[in-house]
């Protein structure tokens, strides 16, 4: 058997070609180098893992972020809204959804996360980045952390992007302020790439940002990194970037993105309440499979809306089997009793509304706090739905004639009882809103949450002593207010129908918070711990007199 030959090693007679593979061991050296380079710097960027929608969560944590992707055949409407958004190249850059607290929001973005993680090559846009907050971690809950997150995914993703970036010089701007941060990081070296980016012709053409639950940022963080977002969008050309975010609905921010010239740059969207319903009504028969027609709807009345609650639902009566299910259920639900929160399943929307109450009033001495802890008690306590305007008149009132009410006035010299009370209520939009000049709640769990004291601690609202303190209010407000002929009528002879100044005498004379407590003073009088009445604050001959 012939042995094998062993070819002779090509010889090259250009004399050019080692200075070539010299040349090209030279630019593997350098990329590695650059390549080594371009990683440490990322790294200094300090990515939050815990942030990231592929961080594997296990234990306490996973208890405490619980992420999962929308049921089959809910939230079809919005999903479809929101993907056709992302894959439409002229469509606005920005998609901001928002709604109360406990609607699905971080549910719905999840799902759109892993959407487009999935994209294959044929897609027109793919996961450039995403940030889950979360206000229980600190790295999930500090705004700085979110554009170093999304700069690192981004990085990753796109190499033109990471070669601009490194180049740039402008990774010492990373503990600087946020807008400096979003310029120096995002804004430069993602223009600074275009030409690399459209010139790589596997490079997708287009990249989505995903931020979850903006509002779980500390303090008014969120909402500030969503208006410097907006307004560098509104003021920087991001050719193939695009953002989806979501948080609690914030007027004031909608209001200014109302008024860039270009309309096409954003996208707002509001869940609503009646999808929401639909939904969760899916939801639940997904879920509890056995629970039967009639019960589920009552879960769903009970939901109003709140995916937090339905899931709440989910998890109480989920782990038992089929007949315990149904037997929970119908105790919990039963035809002849509003449905009331579950005894025990209420800890996740403690502790929201907890989270809330801190954002709105954590800021101020413990006077300020009291006194607005105060009106706040007042719109929930009150026998019907009331303004802003009628709660602090009654107040206003109360601290006039309360010698232990200084503190608080002199902390509050400088703003009226009515700006307070406005003020109050748009610190708590996620849970309040007005309608025809009443204030309202989105869900009855709100006040519920207060009259518990189990489930609200500090923020207890002892109703027998408020409604006491609100019948003192009303005692003095009539006493004060009310008077013979108050309304200047001439003749008791004269029919009201003909008398032509009667009702402007009436709305000039009477004012809003003197017909309330008229109306509605027995309520709170009998709301009332009677025993506990102050014989010396309340003599026997006023409450006669009021009665």
């Amino acid at each position: 058997m012939a042995e094998p030959t062993t070819q002779p090693p090509v010889q090259h007679s250009d004399p050019a070609y080692p200075l070539l593979e010299t040349d090209l061991q030279i630019f593997k050296a350098v990329h590695v180098i650059e390549e080594g380079h371009r990683r440490s710097l990322l790294k200094d960027l300090q990515p939050s893992d815990l942030a990231d929608h592929k961080y594997h969560l296990e234990g306490e944590k996973k208890e405490v972020l619980r992420r999962a992707v929308c049921t089959h055949s809910t939230r079809e409407h919005l999903l479809n809204n929101i993907i056709a958004w992302a894959k439409e190249t002229s469509s606005e850059t920005i998609y901001w959804l928002f709604s109360p607290a406990g609607m699905g929001k971080t549910t719905i973005a999840y799902t759109i996360v892993c959407c487009f993680e999935l994209a294959t090559s044929e897609d027109t846009i793919v996961l450039g980045g995403n940030f889950l907050c979360s206000q229980q971690f600190e790295e999930t809950r500090f705004v700085t952390c979110i554009i170093h997150m999304i700069i690192y995914h981004l990085a990753l993703r796109c190499k033109a992007f990471a070669d601009a970036l490194t180049h740039s010089r402008k990774l010492d701007t990373i503990n600087q302020n946020l807008c400096t941060q979003l310029d120096g990081l995002l804004i430069g070296p993602w223009q600074a790439s275009e030409s690399a980016r459209l010139a790589d012709l596997l490079a997708p053409p287009e990249y989505i940002i995903v931020i979850d639950a903006l509002d779980e940022i500390d303090g008014a963080g969120g909402s500030e990194f969503l208006r410097d977002l907006l307004n560098v969008i509104n003021e920087n050309c991001l050719n193939g970037l695009k953002f989806f975010a979501t948080s609690w609905p914030d007027p004031n921010l909608v209001a200014h993105v109302g008024s860039f010239a270009d309309k096409q740059l954003y996208h707002l969207e509001v869940v609503l309440f009646e999808e929401a319903q639909a939904d969760i009504s899916t939801y639940l028969n997904a879920s509890l499979r056995h629970g039967g027609d009639k019960v589920i709807k009552r879960v769903v009345a009970a939901a109003a809306g709140l995916f937090i609650y339905a899931s709440t639902v989910v998890k109480y009566i989920g782990k038992h089997t089929p007949l315990e299910q149904r037997k929970l259920l119908k105790k919990l639900f039963p035809v002849s009793i509003i449905p009331e929160m579950l005894p025990g399943a209420t800890a996740l929307l403690d502790e929201l509304y907890i989270q809330i109450l801190l954002h709105a009033f954590g800021e101020f001495d413990r006077d300020i706090y009291l006194h607005r802890l105060h009106i706040l008690f007042t719109f929930l306590c009150t026998s019907e739905c009331t303004s802003t305007s009628i709660v602090t008149g009654l107040l206003t009132e109360d601290s006039n004639t309360d010698p232990d009410s200084s503190s608080v006035s002199k902390a509050n010299s400088a703003v009226s009882e009515m700006s307070i009370a406005d003020d109050i209520l748009q610190r708590l939009y996620v849970v309040l809103y007005t309608e025809n000049n009443k204030v309202l709640w989105y869900h009855k769990s709100f006040p519920d949450f207060f009259f518990d004291q189990n489930q609200s601690k500090t923020y207890w609202c002892d109703r027998a002593e408020h409604h006491q303190r609100l019948m003192a209010s009303c005692f003095r407000v009539m006493k004060e207010g009310l008077q013979f002929n108050i309304a200047n009528i001439k003749s008791s002879f004269v029919f009201d129908c003909d008398n032509t100044t009667l009702l402007d005498a009436v709305t000039n004379k009477i004012s809003s918070t003197l017909s309330c407590t008229c109306q509605n003073w027995d309520q709170h009088f009998f709301s009332t711990a009677l025993p506990a009445l102050n014989p010396i604050s309340y003599e026997p001959a006023e409450v006669e007199w009021a009665m």
